[in-house]
């Protein structure tokens, strides 16, 4: 599934010239507030990880080294910056010994790159943006007697202790790693998750190891980047209210306070599909920090006017799904339950001078939500459902299973649970009007998985989570221990992977062991 999106394109006298494709999602309390595309993109980290990589250290106290904070960013290695990291290796000249693992760079100052080209100088470590980055993770190795000669290996202890650090910002889960330009592993994320890393920055409490980098990085804000770099600039013109990072490859982190059409700490993903190009991701976060009550940076070019291609935040109308079939006398109910028949007793078509009807059917038609009493004796019915299990926000998870066979945890536990509800498209029931007795269904461990981490109801596009020839209900079953809500018979055809909001209210009939239900969802806005 494509994650990217137009995102905005410049129009020179009216007339489109280039059009951004890209990705930008706002987390807030760890779940997806807005994104410009049904999916979720991933990515590896690269620089964007450089303030996290740093906490993971253990350096972090109250006064830091002044190279500490060059350690969370990527200057530009200006002469001037240069010149000053110089001289604060000076006085440490053990760890200059070990930084041979440091590739020789150019700078990214385009004044002293310029320079030093024309007087023949080649490049050097001093001018690599990852120079104090491993200037700390040595230290780190010193204080923590860990070995100096194999601090690249993902086996080192510091990527350990990091793996570790990232589990108690995110969640626990295996991540694939790449090799960054540097040579240090880089762990892959999705991009709500980097959203969150740097909404953690912004909302760490006050004297914590988090506050201690954000509040260095917007302090020092010129060594996180330089002179002219986007990371720099927004910090700069958001004083104490926005920590800024630039990435490789057209990433941009920023955690911010905002005060607009959304309160509170946010986190900011940007992803240019072009790779590094920092005023077009500038560009691209624009409207979202206007909405955040925040100051943008970046400058649409001259002679070009810009046009976006999504609303921010809460300014646009959300797109809606209807997840349900329709019911007639056509619609295919479980083999041995009672069809659907509409009885009507007075209409309008016919004189009289209104319609009324009855149904007879059963309450396990098209899309409906189990009652407790359909699969456990002496227990509560529909009407004494939770009521919020079945609205709120939900994550749509599309598995590819052969058919007669159950979804298990191995299938999914790769994913980034984003939402309390998940509801599984697996296709295998693809008319409504014709019963098949092979669909996919959902396996106890898989219940009992997302239980524990905290689902709050399921939901899956056949008629049953438990296989058809099932007596004794497992995966049901399996629920009561958690309190978990269940939907079935959800039309996910033209619904992609992500995060929505739910609306799913079961009808309050006393004692009965189900409810049909209108399931919508909602774009997250």
């Amino acid at each position: 599934m494509r994650s990217d999106a137009p995102l905005f394109s410049l129009l020179r006298t009216g007339v489109p010239e280039i059009t951004v494709y890209g990705e930008v999602v706002v987390t807030q309390d760890r779940r997806v507030l807005f994104q410009t595309s049904d999916a979720l993109g991933e990515y590896p980290a690269r620089s964007l990880l450089k303030p996290f990589q740093f906490l993971a250290t253990g350096l972090v106290e109250p006064d830091l080294k002044p190279w500490h904070v060059t350690a969370m960013g990527s200057v530009s290695a200006t002469e001037e910056q240069v010149r000053t990291i110089r001289q604060w290796f000076e006085n440490d000249r053990s760890i200059l010994m070990e930084l041979n693992k440091v590739p020789a760079s150019f700078p990214m100052d385009e004044k002293n790159r310029v320079h030093l080209k024309e007087s023949r100088q080649g490049p050097e470590q001093w001018y690599h943006t990852c120079l104090c980055k491993h200037a700390a993770i040595l230290e780190a190795c010193r204080k923590n007697n860990w070995p100096t000669d194999s601090y690249l290996e993902s086996t080192h202890p510091f990527h350990q202790q990091l793996t570790q650090k990232l589990a108690q910002w995110l969640g626990s889960r295996d991540r694939s790693h790449v090799i960054d330009g540097c040579g240090l592993p880089s762990p892959v994320f999705v991009t709500s998750e980097l959203a969150t890393l740097f909404e953690n920055l912004i909302r760490a409490a006050p004297n914590s190891a988090e506050w201690i980098v954000a509040n260095a990085m917007m302090t020092k804000a010129e060594w996180i980047g330089g002179p002219k770099r986007v990371d720099t600039r927004h910090m700069l013109a958001n004083p104490g209210r926005l920590v800024a990072k630039e990435g490789a490859d057209g990433l941009l982190g920023l955690g911010a306070m905002a005060k607009g059409s959304v309160n509170g700490p946010v986190g900011i993903l940007v992803k240019i599909s072009a790779g590094f190009y920092p005023e077009l991701a500038a560009l691209a976060v624009a409207p979202i920090l206007q909405a955040l009550g925040l100051k943008p940076s970046a400058d649409v070019p001259r002679g070009q006017e810009i046009r976006y291609h999504f609303e921010p935040m809460f300014r646009r109308r959300a797109r809606t799904w209807d997840l349900s079939p329709v019911v007639n006398e056509s619609i295919a109910v479980w083999p041995g339950d009672v069809g659907y028949e509409r009885i009507v007793s007075l209409d309008t078509d016919t004189g009289n001078h209104l319609t009324r009807s009855a149904v007879k059917t059963t309450l396990h038609v098209g899309t409906h939500a189990e009652g407790l009493n359909h699969f456990e004796a002496k227990v509560s019915g529909i009407d004494q459902a939770v009521l919020d299990r079945y609205w709120g926000p939900c994550q749509v998870i599309r598995v590819e299973k052969a058919e007669n066979t159950s979804i298990t945890v191995s299938d999914i536990e790769s994913r980034v649970l984003l939402a309390k509800r998940i509801l599984f498209a697996t296709g295998t029931f693809p008319d409504p009007i014709r019963f098949n007795e092979d669909f996919v269904s959902l396996s106890v461990e898989l219940i009992e998985w997302l239980g524990e981490r905290g689902v709050l109801l399921v939901g899956i596009d056949t008629p049953s989570i438990d296989p058809f020839s099932s007596k004794t209900l497992s995966a049901h079953k399996a629920t009561t221990a958690f309190k978990m809500g269940i939907l079935e018979g959800l039309v996910l055809t033209d619904v992609a992977e992500g995060v929505y909001d739910l609306s799913a209210i079961p009808l309050k009939w006393e004692k009965d062991d189900a409810s049909p239900v209108r399931v919508a969802l909602r774009e997250l806005r």
